[in-house]
């Protein structure tokens, strides 16, 4: 094989990992939508490929299975948790104990919405937002 032909097959190789990669983030959302929307018990893959526009076998080719799906929502649920936790934590001097406790995380706070609710579960009284936009104080 030649290095024209190598270099042609490494970059569709690229090209493929890049759709592949694509494609799974949407099959994903879809199903984090349809997560918080419908519950758990009413995740089905089905759904989740009407409405990616594309057969239901197709979603097979991304994840295994309706569990491998759920699986996959809970750690990235967790990652995400994790990541927030280490920024709230980064905010605020680690010698600042009373700080620290009281630091809102940016997920419990959120900035002006113009009148809207976030919709991010309400801080308790305690960590109020600064603007008071999403407690309803």
């Amino acid at each position: 094989m030649s290095q024209t032909e190598q270099d042609r097959s490494s970059a569709l190789r690229a090209a493929r990992k890049r759709a592949r990669a694509e494609i799974t983030r949407q099959v994903l959302d879809a199903a984090r939508r349809h997560l918080a929307t419908d519950g758990a018990s009413s995740l089905s893959l089905r759904a989740i490929a009407r409405e990616l526009g594309t057969s239901s076998s197709a979603v097979y080719r991304y994840v295994a299975s309706r569990d491998e799906l759920l699986t996959r929502l809970i750690v990235a649920a967790y990652d995400a948790l994790g990541a927030a936790a280490e920024t709230a934590e980064a905010a605020v001097a680690r010698d600042d104990l009373a700080g620290r406790w009281s630091a809102p995380s940016p997920e419990t706070t959120c900035p002006p919405t113009a009148g809207r609710r976030s919709r991010l579960p309400v801080p308790s009284s305690r960590l109020r937002c600064p603007t008071r936009c999403c407690n309803g104080a």
